[in-house]
């Protein structure tokens, strides 16, 4: 006899079997969702290091006929003493061009030779370097900034989405080559997402969104040389690459650190004080210099004598300033004694 079989129905271990497949799918599905959006994303940085050069406003000074020193291409040389400020500035801006071009070339002569001394895959880099005039018109300054590479090169990007602060200010030191020390308690969540920035840029931005100070230690050296304190050029450019390359080899042994710590606000700057001081300003206020720094008979400075700033030039022989010449207050006539 034959048996005839019907197609099973749907029991219930059927069921329950296809019920605990669509959730644990399910849960794939949320836990990508959720989860997967907490993410850190650091790229690397360029190979070549990018430092930033400025070249500041020139020096500028008498023209001396003899024994002109090595820095003086570096300098706008005047002729004859400017009239005023006006004039004077017309004339740095002539002679600006020349000079920009002769700064950039002793830089790029100091460069070269940091290059032909530096060993391959070191941890540092020139981060910045500035050149230009000093406190004093003739003096010509040279200030550089040694880093680590990895934490202040740029990079293409660093993405960071619902990650706990602890967490990313750890991955952006360890992708910096820097220590960290975080104290515990707040910790909230970071969203963070720039391009072409350095990881010490989203380090400090990160921490001063939310309320933290941040403290280095050995992760940059700065260094200032001034040209007037050098007999030649050679010396003056002997002086910088060795200092250069010394700070470098001590970043390279050093261990670089960064200490977080929550921002304490100063209780003797509060808002209150300066908003009180805002609100009492008003137009009829006059401010009034006290009578031992005005005298009684000094004359009146008039608006043609105001024009006509003392420009002042300072020559190269030495450091003093040469002022242009402004006539005498008139004398006090003598009172009768009786």
């Amino acid at each position: 006899m034959m048996r005839m079989h019907s197609k099973p129905g749907l029991n219930f271990a059927t069921l329950a079997s296809l019920v605990r497949r669509h959730v644990a799918v399910l849960l794939a599905v949320l836990s990508l969702g959720v989860f997967g959006c907490r993410t850190a994303d650091v790229q690397p940085g360029k190979p070549q290091f990018d430092t930033d050069i400025k070249i500041l406003e020139p020096a500028y000074a008498m023209r001396r006929p003899k024994d002109t020193p090595w820095y003086a291409n570096m300098q706008v040389l005047l002729d004859e003493k400017p009239v005023d400020e006006k004039d004077l500035e017309t004339k740095i801006n002539e002679g600006k061009p020349t000079v920009r071009k002769n700064t950039e070339e002793l830089l790029q002569e100091i460069e070269n030779k940091i290059d032909e001394q530096r060993k391959g895959n070191e941890r540092w880099s020139i981060i910045s370097v500035q050149c230009g005039r000093g406190k004093k018109p003739n003096e010509i300054h040279f200030d550089a900034e040694v880093g680590l590479t990895k934490l202040y090169t740029r990079r293409p990007a660093i993405a960071i989405s619902g990650v706990p602060m602890d967490i990313c200010i750890a991955k952006l030191c360890r992708e910096s080559e820097v220590q960290d020390a975080q104290p515990k308690g707040h910790n909230p969540l970071v969203n963070y997402d720039k391009q072409n920035v350095s990881a010490y840029d989203a380090i400090e931005a990160i921490l001063k969104s939310n309320g933290f100070d941040s403290k280095y230690s050995d992760t940059s050296y700065k260094l200032t040389y001034k040209a007037q304190d050098y007999a030649s050029r050679k010396e003056f450019v002997d002086a910088v690459t060795t200092a250069v390359l010394a700070k470098g080899q001590t970043l390279n042994g050093v261990k670089s650190a960064l200490i977080v710590s929550p921002h304490v606000k100063d209780p003797t700057k509060t808002g209150t004080d300066t908003k009180t001081s805002t609100e009492t300003k008003t137009a009829d206020t006059v401010p009034v210099k006290d009578s031992k720094d005005q005298p009684k008979d000094a004359p009146k400075e008039s608006k043609d004598n105001k024009d006509s700033k003392k420009a002042k030039v300072v020559d190269n022989s030495e450091i003093g300033t040469v002022d242009l010449p402004v006539p005498p207050p008139p004398k006090e006539k003598p009172q009768d004694k009786r």
